[in-house]
């Protein structure tokens, strides 16, 4: 069914039989909600403060245990998934994330 078909023609990528297209590039801009296997916040909250693409990060009371703000300059949901993929999910306190993309600025 050609309505769930994404197209890509350079960085803009084209949903069909949606009422809306996203254009990537700038400063892509994401929210990383992190849940841990032990309790100790404070280590990985140093650990993720220390990397470039994270803006900001917090703890947070709830099913999740920390949120991340993340700017990549010049970047798409590619290079979004690989720093998730690389530089935030082998790190061993982590259990569980889920990455939020920003929608509107």
């Amino acid at each position: 069914m050609l309505s769930k078909v994404l197209l890509k023609f350079s960085k803009v990528y084209i949903f069909l039989n949606y009422n809306y297209i996203i254009q990537w590039g700038g400063n892509m801009k994401s929210y990383l909600l992190v849940s841990l296997k032990e309790r100790d916040e404070g280590q990985l909250l140093e650990n993720l403060r220390s990397l470039d693409e994270v803006e900001e990060a917090h703890v947070l009371f709830g099913e999740w245990d920390l949120i991340a703000k993340i700017s990549i300059p010049n970047s798409g949901p590619e290079e979004l998934g690989t720093f998730v993929m690389d530089k935030i999910r082998p790190m061993p306190e982590i259990k569980l994330t889920s990455t939020l993309i920003v929608a509107s600025r």
